[in-house]
């Protein structure tokens, strides 16, 4: 996949400033100094902002230099930083930003949510509920389907099919791909599947 990236910089302020002369043609009260603000995007998606620049121009001669050379004269020098301080960039160019950590947060609630439903069903077990999980004896992944549940007891049909990968469980994920051969496990033993990761994920319809 190509992934597009660079920088683009924005203009933020222009400003006059009447107490600086010109290098070129000497005139004084005719400088502009220009602030502009770059910002990281990728596919041109404004990520944050890491750098301001400018550059003063004279209105009279059309002069132009860049203000972050350095050997600037001190009247340029305070005002350069003066204006620069000043100028605010648009919040948009945090979009990208606030974006990815939008999305970190709603990762985070869904995950808590996922987990509190998680333990529900381990707590609570239901005829028709799915744990995907990893057979002790075999390399892979699977699942076993919940057919009957008792006081103590929860009583399941294997997947005769394993998978190699976690995403392939859904391709194997088939009512007639289950055996007819009930087993039984305490629901102190799924209980303890589950805080040791040997069962992954629980569906419910």
């Amino acid at each position: 996949m190509l992934i597009i990236f660079g920088a683009r910089a924005v203009h933020l302020h222009t400003e006059l400033k009447e107490n600086l002369t010109c290098p070129s043609c000497e005139s004084k009260g005719f400088i502009e100094i220009n602030i502009y603000r770059k910002h990281a995007h990728v596919f041109w998606i404004p990520l944050f902002p890491f750098f301001k620049s400018g550059y003063a121009q004279c209105q009279k001669c059309n002069y132009d230099f860049d203000l972050d050379d350095g050997g600037l004269p001190d009247p340029y020098e305070i005002e350069y930083d003066n204006v620069r301080a000043n100028a605010k960039g648009p919040k948009w160019q945090f979009a990208g930003l606030t974006l990815i950590l939008g999305l970190i947060a709603y990762a985070n609630y869904a995950s808590s949510e996922t987990e509190a439903l998680e333990k529900l069903y381990i707590e609570s077990p239901e005829i028709g509920d799915i744990y995907e999980y990893k057979p002790e004896l075999e390399d892979g992944y699977s699942t076993m389907k919940v057919v009957n549940v008792k006081k103590d007891s929860v009583f399941v049909n294997l997947n005769l099919y394993i998978t190699n990968k976690i995403s392939g469980i859904y391709e194997i994920e088939k009512s007639e791909n289950y055996s007819n051969d009930i087993y039984s496990f305490s629901k102190e033993e799924i209980e303890f599947m589950h805080e040791e990761n040997q069962i992954i994920a629980i569906e419910r319809n």
